[in-house]
């Protein structure tokens, strides 16, 4: 597993950093985590390789080999900061300087940002006996991005999520290429921060673009289709993707539903919960269902088997800056598919009117439907 994926992805940061130092620019960490998360799931989804699930070997011993390797470069990190700054050789250039210092002391710092950035995007977890340990995140983002200040600022709505470090996102209140939130792609820009890829459902044209709901994953998406609805306030939909953690196939679910009429509502709830529930993939919804947990809508999911994630901690997900409401929710279909470690609302109270409402789960080997 070194040879095939940890020693190729630290090359290629490695080479990432040499050309930024050559160029004298930044390092552009966005670019890095999209071709990483790419090869990650390039590497996980086509290699028939086979990796040993207990150690072997003395750790200890390895780890005193690499500390007499390069204790001396560490020890010398201050002395290099000193002569590479301001009272080194004047003919070092601010490229030779960056790369002595990368050469010597500065690995160390290096080292510690390779460190940050291991994790990327997602960290899932498959287990030995091939159960997946994963988070979702269902976030009202209010507007296409517009927080309790009345601003829009998609990237402030993806620095909590980032801070979340979620597997799969499902957004509700998206926008696409409307006026209002600066005639672009919310998704996507969200997305890509996260070193994901999104896919957008269009609810109804709106201010110039569209409007709807999107779920973003680094994960593989195999297939999306929509669930539609029928009368209400607006139109409204149900965006689904079957998704893939290494060789663990799965659905995820975004739903904003409607907000009157609870009897209109539950029905629509029904048909979702019908037609996921004959799906052959297990499955995981989670969204803005505008009914508290014990409303008809949410009755209309559990009276066709599927699961309700309680939550742990205060409920409430709305209004976000002093939250009274319990209108966020999860549900996954069928039970015994997934096992439920923590549901919880996100301590969010200004980049939406909503907060993040985070769901970790085990997804069970098999799951049969």
């Amino acid at each position: 597993m070194i040879a095939t994926y940890d020693v190729p992805r630290r090359e290629a940061f490695f080479r990432r950093v040499d050309v930024a130092l050559a160029a004298g620019k930044p390092f552009d960490a966005v670019d890095y985590r999209r071709r990483a998360v790419t090869f990650e799931n390039d590497w996980a989804s086509r290699r028939g390789d086979t990796f040993p699930v207990r150690e072997s070997g003395d750790a200890v011993a390895v780890a005193r080999r690499v500390f007499l390797k390069y204790r001396e470069a560490m020890a010398g990190e201050s002395a290099d900061r000193r002569s590479v700054g301001t009272g080194g050789d004047p003919s070092i250039s601010t490229r030779n300087a960056g790369r002595a210092a990368l050469s010597s002391g500065g690995m160390k710092s290096l080292l510690t940002v390779v460190l940050a950035l291991a994790p990327l995007a997602h960290a899932y977890e498959i287990k030995p006996d091939g159960s997946v340990e994963l988070r979702v995140v269902s976030y009202n983002i209010r507007n296409g991005g517009r927080g309790m200040d009345g601003q829009w600022d998609s990237a402030r709505t993806a620095r909590v999520l980032a801070a979340l470090k979620p597997d799969v996102v499902l957004m509700q209140e998206v926008d696409l290429n409307a006026k209002r939130s600066g005639k672009k792609d919310v998704a996507a820009a969200i997305a890509a921060s996260l070193g994901m890829k999104s896919v957008f459902g269009r609810a109804m044209p709106y201010d110039g673009g569209g409007y709807g709901i999107a779920i973003a994953t680094a994960l593989p998406m195999t297939a999306v289709r929509e669930i539609r609805m029928e009368g209400g306030t607006e139109p409204r939909l149900v965006l689904v993707a079957d998704v893939k953690a290494g060789t663990r196939a799965f659905s995820v679910a975004c739903a904003h539903l409607d907000y009157r009429n609870e009897p209109a509502v539950a029905k629509h709830a029904e048909k979702v919960a019908t037609t996921l529930a004959a799906a052959p993939l297990p499955v995981i919804l989670g969204g803005d269902f505008n009914f508290g947990p014990k409303s008809a809508v949410v009755a209309a999911f559990t009276s066709k088997g599927f699961a309700y994630a309680g939550k742990t901690g205060a409920p409430e997900t709305f209004p976000a800056d002093k939250p009274t409401t319990e209108i966020d929710h999860f549900v996954w279909s069928p039970k015994e598919a997934v096992v439920l470690r923590t549901c919880r609302v996100a301590d969010e109270p200004a980049a939406s009117d909503h907060r993040p409402l985070l769901l970790d789960v085990t997804l069970a080997p098999v799951a049969a439907k």
